[in-house]
């Protein structure tokens, strides 16, 4: 077996499997606006993400948080119109990757039920097992990525965690596994990926496709 051969695959959800993290803002914007919490700009709301959605607006409103997810989750879902925020050529890799009976996990910051909302609409619900959202008192991604590693019994270093963020490569470096960078967004910040040296950086869906070819095996 090649040394950098891979068994399974974990995924994160916003900016790797779908490109939600405008609809994440713009769906934040109206649910500070909407329960009186302050006006901040695309940045200002980027800075706050780590916790989940549900974290993050108990973080700013106390107690009322729990009142504002639900206005959170409603706009969030009006939003997934269709194939809005769908990469094409990513869902035709997992759906490959699940006929060849590759095991396949989510490891992602977002809350269960915003994750859930995504996968559904995209059309890739039931494609992974387990789905592992994140905490409301910041990211456990490292821990979840470990516990899955350890429950498929395979060797960390045989598991790809695919995300698009810098933090991605450290929490999967903390877990063992092979960092792969999710750099086909069309904004993606690829020097600070470049910078964070993952094991392998994908600037488009075809990358995607060509690299699972070359190193998932069955």
């Amino acid at each position: 077996m090649h040394e950098h051969t891979i068994e399974a695959l974990i995924w994160d959800v916003d900016g790797t499997l779908a490109d939600t993290i405008p609809i994440v803002v713009e769906a934040l914007t109206i649910t500070l606006d909407r329960h009186g919490g302050p006006t901040l700009t695309h940045e200002g709301i980027i800075a706050l993400f780590g916790p989940t959605e549900e974290g993050l607006l108990r973080n700013v409103f106390g107690d009322e948080w729990v009142q504002a997810i639900e206005t959170y989750l409603v706009e969030y879902e009006r939003r997934h119109d269709g194939d809005a925020g769908v990469f094409p050529g990513v869902r035709k890799v997992i759906h490959g990757l699940r006929r060849r009976g590759i095991p396949m996990a989510v490891v992602t910051g977002k809350g269960a039920r915003s994750a859930e909302i995504t996968l559904r609409s995209i059309g890739l619900e039931g494609a992974f097992d387990p789905v592992e959202a994140g905490s409301m008192d910041g990211s456990v991604k490292a821990a979840a990525i470990s516990r899955i590693v350890g429950d498929w019994s395979i060797e960390p270093q045989r598991v790809a965690y695919f995300g698009d963020m810098p933090s991605d490569i450290s929490e999967a470096r903390k877990a063992g596994v092979r960092a792969i960078s999710a750099a086909w967004k069309s904004d993606a910040d690829i020097d600070a990926l470049v910078a964070g040296s993952p094991d392998a950086l994908l600037r488009s869906e075809d990358e995607l496709g060509e690299w699972v070819g070359r190193f998932v095996v069955s």
